[in-house]
C-alpha cells in the first residue's frame, strides 16, 4: 500500500488517484525536484522534507515541512509543484494538504489547476453496486504531505516529525515521569493534574474538568535543550542514522529509558503513562519496546550476574541461596526530574503561578460538587440550570475565610475564576471532604436567596448598562 489518503478521497467525474509505494530512487527525485519547485515560490522561505526512519525499503508518502507565518496560497503552490489532486484537511495558521504529484514530476503542458478531493466519510452510502468507486488514474503518481508550521516553531516540528515514530518513542518514555511531547514542545505534567484525571476517571460521577493548560507547563520547543534535558547527543541526531539499530542504541541512551520502559507498559497505574493501543500496531514501536530494550537490559543484568535463571546454591550446604537483589532504577524520581526541569528551563516562576491555579480550581470544581445537591436541597430546586444559577451567584458573592472556612456575602462580586468556595474542602488526609458540612448547609439554607438575588441584580445592571453604550 502506497500514500492512502487519495485512495479514500473522490472529486467528481473524475478517477481515484493512483498513489503506489515509491523506490529510494525514485522518492530521492521526487523529494529533490519537489523542494526545487516550493523554493521558486516561496523563495525566501525555509523547506525541507521529514527525515525518515531508516532501512526503509519503500516509501508510501513524502513529507514537506514549510516555515510560513501565516496562510499560503494552496492552488499557486499545488500547480506550481504539478499536482493532479489536492486535499486540504486544515486551514488557517498550520495549514496542512496532500498532493497528487506524477511519480516522474512531468507538468501537464496545460499546467491547470489541480483537482480539488475531499476524504469519503466512512458512514458515505454513495459507493454502492449502482455507483462503484471511480476507477484508477492510469498516471502512476506519489503522494506528498505538506505541513505549514510558523517559524518559531519550524526545528521543533522537523525534529518532533522526523524518523518515522520517534515522537511516539519519545512521548512514551517521557510519559512516564511526567511528561509530555506534543508537535509543541515539551510539557511538564503538574502531579496534582494526572492526580485529579485519574480519580476523576475512577468516579462513578466524574465532576473534575480541568483543561490542559491548567495542568501541562510548556518548558522548551528548542530540540537541542530537550536532547540534552533527556540525556539524547544531539550531534549524533542531526548527523543521521544508517540503520534502526543505530537510532535505538541513541533512543536507549535517554537518562529516562530504564526497565520499566520496556514493554510498552509501565508500572505506574495511571493510564496517561500506558502506550496508547494504536501505537502497539506500529512495528519501530513495538521493536524497540519489545525486542530492543529487553536485550539490552538482559544483557546489562546478565553481565552483572544479576538476572540468573539458573536456582543458585551453596557451594558447602548445596542449599539454594537467596536470588539477587534486584537492581533499583538509576533514573531520578518524579519530583527529581521536575525540579531540574523548571530549574533548566527557567520556569520556576511560570511553575507556581501555574500550579496555584491548579489547585485553586481544583478546589473550586471540588466545591461546586459537594454545593449542588445541597443548593438544591435548601432551594427546593431540582432543575440543573437553576442550581447553577444559584451556584455562580454563590462562586460571584460568597467570600470565604482563608483559615477559617467561614462564608459571608461580599460586598462586591468577584469573577467566576476568582471564586473562593475552594476554601470550603479539604483534602489533605485523602478523600476530599467539606471542611464544615453543617456549617456551609446552614450558611447556604439562610443565604440561597439573597446572594441570587445581588446576581440578578448584577446582570441587570450590565445588560442595561450595555444597552445604553450601543444605543
Amino acid at each position: 500500500m502506497g500514500g492512502s489518503t487519495f485512495t479514500k478521497a473522490s472529486a467528481d467525474g473524475e478517477p481515484t488517484l493512483y498513489t503506489p509505494r515509491m523506490t529510494p530512487k525514485v522518492y530521492a527525485q521526487l523529494k529533490s525536484t519537489c523542494i526545487e519547485r516550493l523554493q521558486e515560490v516561496l523563495p525566501d522561505h525555509q523547506i525541507c522534507a521529514l527525515i525518515e526512519a531508516p532501512e526503509k525499503k519503500d516509501y508510501g508518502d513524502l513529507d514537506i515541512i514549510i516555515a510560513h507565518d501565516g496562510p499560503v496560497n494552496t492552488m499557486e503552490l499545488a500547480r506550481h509543484v504539478g499536482a493532479r489532486g489536492l486535499i486540504k484537511h486544515s486551514t488557517g495558521e498550520n495549514q496542512s494538504f496532500s498532493l497528487a504529484v506524477p511519480q516522474d514530476m512531468v507538468r501537464s503542458v496545460e499546467d491547470r489547476d489541480p483537482v480539488i478531493y475531499k476524504h469519503r466519510h466512512k458512514t458515505d452510502t454513495s459507493i454502492t453496486e449502482a455507483h462503484p468507486p471511480a476507477p484508477l488514474s492510469t498516471k502512476v503518481c506519489a503522494q506528498i504531505d505538506v505541513h505549514i508550521v510558523n517559524t518559531a516553531d519550524y526545528d521543533w516540528h522537523i525534529f518532533y516529525s522526523s524518523y518515522g515514530d520517534l515522537n511516539i518513542l519519545l512521548g512514551h518514555i517521557v510519559r512516564q515521569h511526567g511528561f509530555s511531547l506534543t508537535d509543541k514542545g515539551l510539557f511538564l505534567r503538574l502531579p496534582e493534574y494526572d492526580a485529579a484525571k485519574e480519580l476523576d476517571a475512577e468516579r462513578t460521577t466524574p465532576h473534575l474538568n480541568i483543561e490542559d493548560t491548567l495542568g501541562k507547563l510548556f518548558l522548551s520547543n528548542d530540540p537541542v535543550q530537550v536532547m540534552d534535558f533527556l540525556g539524547l547527543d544531539p550531534n549524533r541526531y542531526y548527523d543521521g542514522f544508517t540503520t534502526v539499530r543505530d537510532f535505538f542504541d541513541w533512543l536507549s541512551a535517554s537518562r529516562l529509558v530504564g526497565r520499566e520502559t520496556a514493554g510498552g507498559h509501565s508500572d505506574q497505574p495511571s493510564t496517561k503513562t500506558r502506550a496508547k493501543p494504536r501505537f502497539v500496531k506500529r512495528p519501530l514501536f513495538t521493536s524497540f519496546l519489545d525486542d530492543h530494550l529487553p536485550k539490552k537490559f538482559q544483557h546489562i543484568s546478565t553481565t552483572n550476574g544479576t538476572n540468573s535463571k539458573e536456582e543458585v546454591t551453596c557451594q558447602t550446604c548445596k542449599q539454594p541461596t537467596q536470588p539477587p537483589p534486584i537492581i533499583p532504577s538509576s533514573i531520578p524520581t518524579r519530583p527529581v526530574l521536575h525540579r531540574e526541569a523548571v530549574a533548566s528551563f527557567a520556569r520556576t516562576s511560570a511553575y507556581t503561578d501555574l500550579h496555584t491555579k491548579l489547585i485553586h480550581t481544583i478546589a473550586n470544581q471540588e466545591a461546586d460538587h459537594f454545593l449542588k445537591p445541597i443548593i438544591a436541597k435548601y432551594s427546593n430546586v431540582t432543575d440543573r440550570k437553576k442550581v447553577g444559577e444559584i451556584l455562580r451567584a454563590m462562586q460571584r458573592w460568597v467570600g470565604v475565610g482563608e483559615c477559617c472556612g467561614k462564608m459571608s456575602v461580599s460586598e462586591e462580586p468577584h469573577g467566576i475564576g476568582a471564586s473562593q468556595l475552594g476554601r470550603l474542602v479539604d483534602g489533605t488526609c485523602g478523600d476530599v471532604v467539606l471542611r464544615d458540612e453543617v456549617g456551609v448547609e446552614a450558611w447556604v439554607k439562610e443565604h440561597w436567596d439573597e446572594v441570587k438575588g445581588l446576581e440578578r441584580q448584577r446582570v441587570k445592571r450590565e445588560r442595561e448598562g450595555k444597552e445604553l453604550k450601543e444605543g
